[in-house]
C-alpha cells in the first residue's frame, strides 16, 4: 500500500487527512480556558444565592463538569500545539478593553503548565 506523492517520493502509510474545521480559529481556544471556568462559578453562585432545592447535591457535579470541559479543551490546545515553533502560539490580543491591552499566548514551557493545572483540579475535585 504505496503511493507516489507530488516530489516523486514513496509514501508507504496513506493516512487519511483529518479535517480540524473546526479548530481553524485555534486563538479562540486560550480564551475558553479562562471563560468556562467563570461560568461555573457564576453557575454555582446564581444557585447558592438564588438558595434553588437540591441545589447542594449538585455543586460538585457542575464543578467537575466544568472541569473536565476545561481540561479537554486544554488536550485539545495540547495537541493542536506546534512544538518545532518557539514562539508564543494561539495568540490573542485586545487593545480595545478601556485603558488595558489583554494578551494571550502560550508557549513551549506554559502548555505544561496549563496542562498540569487541568488535570489536577478534576482528580482533586473526585478526591474530596
Amino acid at each position: 500500500m504505496h503511493s507516489v506523492n507530488k516530489d516523486h517520493r514513496r509514501v508507504f502509510f496513506d493516512y487519511p487527512k483529518v479535517n480540524l474545521h473546526i479548530f481553524k480559529k485555534k486563538k479562540r481556544m486560550l480564551l475558553l480556558l479562562l471563560i468556562v471556568p467563570i461560568i461555573g462559578v457564576f453557575t454555582i453562585s446564581a444557585g447558592i444565592s438564588f438558595q434553588l432545592k437540591g441545589f447542594n447535591q449538585n455543586l460538585k457535579t457542575i464543578a467537575l463538569t466544568t472541569s473536565t470541559i476545561n481540561l479537554l479543551l486544554s488536550l485539545m490546545v495540547f495537541i493542536l500545539f506546534d512544538f518545532s515553533s518557539n514562539l508564543f502560539q494561539f495568540v490573542q490580543e485586545y487593545h480595545e478593553i478601556g485603558s488595558y491591552e489583554f494578551y494571550l499566548g502560550v508557549d513551549g514551557l506554559s502548555i505544561y503548565f496549563v496542562l498540569l493545572t487541568t488535570v489536577i483540579i478534576p482528580i482533586a475535585l473526585l478526591s474530596n
